[in-house]
């Protein structure tokens, strides 16, 4: 019985492969640069310089040259005329050497490639230009300052894209990283705090000041391979180190699925990092002081590392004798015997207020919601009348509250009974719809029940809802905002909101806005002003 030759059956077709090589593991020509970065780091370049201008590209490192062996075998690769045994034997010992980047140089930009590698004694040269390639070796460096000089040609409409991504995904590099002339940021875009960690996995943890959800950074070799976010975690972002993971070259869905056996303790790492910084909140200047206490608040909603949380000292309590502030506790709030704290969002507010001597809790309205959740007590606004404001708009406010408190004592004597929303005019029931929005909003959901009545007088709270009267003046208010006029809405929130909220800020503008225009209209033109401060 003849004997079948397995080598045979078990060849590849060398032509197809490096074809799939180029062109289905890249996304196209814009990320051979940084792939070519990602081959200098791995070679231990400390200085990487990327030039692309017109249609051509250059990159060159002072990492550790390429070997003589890997070039010949990119030769023997591409050359058609060389037998596909040989030719195969020689795509594997590349794969092996780590220089399938040059393969994908070779696929992707195959008019013309220069590869120049070396020493100070010797160096490398080789050439592929129309699919013909020219290796040779010169025994000086001609004044080369670079190990290795990688050259060649890509799609112009290419070149803006390849920038960006050498931009993007080289940020986390530990060499210097020259795009253009232009060194590469570092870090993480907006980054305020960052800790490095080597285990299980090395990376890097940061605090930033406008990420939204949890992100992942995953790296291979010191480059960005993908992105992979974590929700219902807080918003925090971390660099990972895995290209080591599984050895060789690592795709991004490989790098995905190597990460998982770790998030957690990377989630730990990025709190145990907000926790100690927490400690040095009073030192902090802002908004990072507010971006901090921010995301652990957020994460003690969320459940994670909730105990931990609640005994940090979060939460600046105001004396309005003028003494020092001092720093509470989640717990030590819960653990005042005062139903409803008095809240305000800066120390100016206190200026001119009522609050009987007591502390005040100095906290931005976005954050008011979450404490009362996790503390069960009822922060109250203490809305101030402040020195900047025009004397019209500090009257106008203080003569719309007083009547609206006087009317609280005197409306229930015209309030009737409830009016269902199908028997409202649709001006009605459009200004009513705005109204409920807004004290949603304003409340964190904790307050939605308002309703128009019979009768008339001013609103009135009963129970836990909120009765407009039908024939009352607030019903002016919700035609406005019916016909535009949201701000007019604002004089009604400060009632029905007491104990529950306070207006938005956005609220409160609108409302000054029209108090202005109505002005302007009684006095021929004359304008009130308005800080921008209160803008």
């Amino acid at each position: 019985m003849a004997r079948i030759e397995t080598n045979n059956l078990l060849a590849i077709d060398v032509a197809a492969e490096l074809r799939l090589i180029g062109a289905a593991q890249l996304q196209g020509p814009w990320q051979l640069p940084t792939e070519l970065v990602r081959f200098a780091l791995k070679r231990g370049a400390q200085r990487v310089e990327v030039t692309l201008q017109g249609s051509k590209f250059q990159v060159a490192d002072d990492g550790c040259p390429i070997g003589s062996g890997s070039l010949k075998a990119l030769v023997a690769t591409l050359e058609s005329s060389v037998a596909s045994a040989e030719r195969q034997r020689a795509l594997e010992e590349l794969e092996t050497a780590g220089g399938v980047p040059l393969l994908w140089a070779a696929t992707l930009a195959p008019h013309r490639l220069v590869v120049n590698s070396g020493g100070d004694d010797s160096r490398d040269s080789l050439i592929i230009r129309a699919g013909r390639t020219t290796l040779s070796k010169s025994d000086s460096h001609d004044g080369a300052c670079w190990a290795v000089r990688i050259s060649g040609s890509m799609p112009r409409r290419e070149v803006e894209r390849a920038v960006d991504a050498v931009v993007e995904r080289c940020r986390f590099a530990e060499a210097k990283i020259v795009v253009n002339g232009g060194k590469v940021a570092r870090g993480f875009p907006g980054g305020l705090y960052r800790m490095r960690f080597a285990d299980p996995v090395e990376g890097v943890v940061a605090l930033t000041r406008t990420a939204d959800t949890s992100r992942l950074w995953l790296l291979s070799n010191g480059v960005v391979s993908t992105r992979a976010t974590l929700p219902g975690y807080p918003p925090f972002e971390a660099a990972v180190e895995l290209g080591e993971i599984g050895g060789g070259e690592t795709s991004p869905s490989e790098l995905r699925a190597a990460v998982g056996p770790y998030l957690q303790q990377i989630v730990d790492r990025a709190m145990d990092m907000m926790v100690r910084l927490s400690r040095r909140l009073p030192e902090l200047e802002e908004p990072a002081r507010s971006r901090l206490i921010a995301v652990l608040l957020e994460a003690a909603s969320r459940n994670v590392w909730r105990g931990q949380i609640r005994k940090l000292g979060l939460l600046r309590a105001l004396d309005p004798g003028g003494g020092a502030p001092r720093w509470l506790s989640l717990e030590e709030l819960q653990s005042w015997e005062r139903g409803s704290i008095p809240v305000v969002s800066s120390a100016d507010e206190l200026e001119g207020s009522v609050t009987g001597g007591s502390p005040v809790l100095a906290l931005p309205v976005s954050l008011r919601g979450r404490v009362a959740d996790l503390t069960g007590k009822r922060l109250v606004a203490v809305v101030p009348i402040r020195r900047s404001e025009g004397i019209f708009v500090r009257a106008s406010r203080v003569v719309g509250r007083l009547r609206f408190a006087a009317g609280r004592v005197v409306a229930s004597r015209g309030i009737g009974k409830r009016i269902a929303d199908s028997m409202l005019d649709g001006w009605e029931r459009a200004g009513l719809k705005l109204l409920r929005e807004q004290i949603l909003g304003a409340t964190g959901g904790r307050l939605s029940r308002v309703y128009l009545c019979e009768g008339s007088g001013l609103p009135v709270i009963r129970g836990s809802a909120g009765l407009i009267p039908r024939k009352g003046q607030a019903i002016k208010a919700l035609k406005k905002a019916h016909q535009g006029d949201k701000g007019a809405l604002y004089p009604i929130m400060l009632v029905l909101l007491e104990g529950h909220g306070e207006p938005l800020e956005e609220m409160r503008t609108l409302w000054i806005d029209g108090v202005c225009k109505d002005k302007i209209s009684e006095e021929g033109g004359q304008a009130c002003r308005v800080d921008s401060e209160d803008r």
